[in-house]
């Protein structure tokens, strides 16, 4: 294996960077540098040979400390090469970060799993769907339960819309979730609507919603697209939305308006038992992904998380 550098953001190539992540299985949305670039303050690289392999390295610093985190409205980091990494070579990177930062608490990307006493991964849950068929076939895989709620939800004639402002989604989702959320800051928030705008020359985004018959918005989603992967970032359902399953109805529209066009639909979610429920209802299936935590500041400094 060749030499892993550290490189600084401001040194880093970024046109060989988003090449990596665009070229590679492993590249994912997150990692592209306009997307750090929005939703990081700070981020580095660890990169070997000629941007062959890489791992993004986002940081922040705390009396004087600076370690690992995992920026908001990012699911999904780690390494990412162009080739297939063993376990040793994946952990080269690992102990290489732990070089420079003491502390992490980073998620990997579901293809970088490995096994080790010294770094032991902690596996997080995401669902995706294949949505490459066309939606008749996606849509007789449904759950009995789910197909009996679209039957009975046709009497609340709610509409499914394509939403031009994406500014009113990011801030119902705010307003529903920053108390269940509070790792996210306001910052972030601001910090997401730069990202969206920052990926549009090589991704799309979507902004979908559900409305009740006097024009109330029920429930509504932003999905990015990027390469063949349909990245569900953000859902908002409301208190009335839940009552009348809006949300049944929005991601059942999103897999009709989307399916036959070789897409993965990922739903980003999740850890919470009636999250991940929800999404296998549509036949979500398992692609979990790994949580990274250390801890190596001494001693004194260890009961003093960053």
């Amino acid at each position: 294996m060749e030499t892993i550098r550290y490189i600084k953001q401001a040194d880093l190539n970024k046109e060989k960077w988003d090449r990596l992540i665009t070229g590679s299985p492993m590249g994912m949305l997150y990692a592209m540098s306009g997307y750090l670039d929005a939703m990081c303050s700070h981020w580095d690289a660890l990169v070997c040979g000629d941007y062959k392999t890489g791992m993004p390295l986002p940081y922040r610093k705390k009396m004087g400390i600076s370690y690992l985190y995992q920026p908001a409205f990012t699911q999904q980091l780690g390494i990412i090469s162009k080739q297939p990494l063993t376990g040793k070579e994946s952990m080269a990177f690992i102990k290489e970060a732990a070089k420079y930062f003491s502390f992490a608490e980073i998620t990997l990307n579901h293809q970088n799993l490995f096994t080790g006493t010294e770094y032991p991964l902690q596996m997080r849950q995401n669902l995706v769907l294949p949505i490459q068929d066309d939606y008749g076939k996606v849509q007789s895989n449904y759950s009995f339960t789910l197909k009996k709620n679209l039957k009975w939800i046709k009497k609340f004639n709610s509409e499914y819309v394509w939403e031009k402002d994406i500014k009113k989604i990011v801030a119902l989702y705010r307003e529903l979730y920053q108390k269940k959320i509070p790792s996210f800051k306001d910052n972030d928030y601001v910090h997401f609507l730069k990202a969206c705008k920052n990926i549009q020359p090589y991704s799309k985004v979507y902004a979908r919603a559900v409305l009740n018959p006097a024009k109330e918005l029920l429930a509504a989603s932003i999905l990015i697209l990027f390469k063949d992967r349909l990245y569900n970032i953000i859902s908002c359902n409301t208190a009335r939305g839940r009552a009348v399953h809006a949300n049944d109805v929005l991601y059942d529209q999103i897999i009709r308006e989307f399916s036959g066009r070789g897409l993965l639909l990922d739903f980003e979610g999740s850890d919470a038992a009636g999250i991940a429920r929800f999404y296998r209802k549509f036949g979500g299936r398992d692609q979990p992904y790994p949580f990274l935590k250390y801890n190596h500041l001494p001693s004194i400094l260890k009961l003093i998380k960053p």
